[in-house]
Order: structure tokens, then sequence, then C-alpha cells
């Protein structure tokens, strides 16, 4: 979906090639394969995330990073976000 659809207004910033990564996240993805995937490694990745941003991770159970609302988009594929922000009662938000 990502390569057949260069023109879309979002971006796969991470993950498919990390030759072409910026260097700072380059680096994150060396400490969490250094550590061999432990959540905690994910932390600097989660601190960088905007609201509109994604984590996708492909693993049988819901992955243990903290920090994101997990959500099992179809087997073995789970897709984090920062949590949405609680709705101010009569706030229209």
């Amino acid at each position: 979906m990502f390569y057949h659809n260069p023109q879309a207004e979002w971006r796969c910033a991470l993950g498919f090639k990390s030759g072409i990564m910026p260097e700072e996240d380059f680096n994150i993805l060396r400490k969490i394969q250094w550590n061999w995937h432990v959540p905690k490694a994910y932390a600097p990745w989660v601190r960088k995330m905007r609201p509109e941003d994604q984590m996708i991770c492909l693993q049988s159970g819901q992955p243990g990073i903290a920090g994101l609302e997990w959500h099992c988009a179809a087997t073995e594929t789970w897709i984090g976000r920062l949590p949405r922000q609680a709705e101010i009662p009569g706030s229209g938000r």
C-alpha cells in the first residue's frame, strides 16, 4: 500500500527503508535492535509521535510499548497511537 500510493497525503517515515531514515530515527532503530526489541527501547519514538502518527508492529500479541493505545488491525498486525484526549463535557471536543 505504501509503495502503490506515492502521491498520498500521508508518509511512512520509518521501518521500510532504514537507509533513508533521518539519522536520529536510525540511531533509535539500532538501539531497539541492539536491545532485542524490548518495549522500553521504543520510548524515544513514542515521545516523538504526534496525534496523527501511528506505529505498526507485527507480532502475535499486543505490543507492550508504553504510552500508546493498541488496535489489532489484522492477524498479528497491531496499530498503536497516542491516547485520544479525553472529551471535555460541553466543550464540543
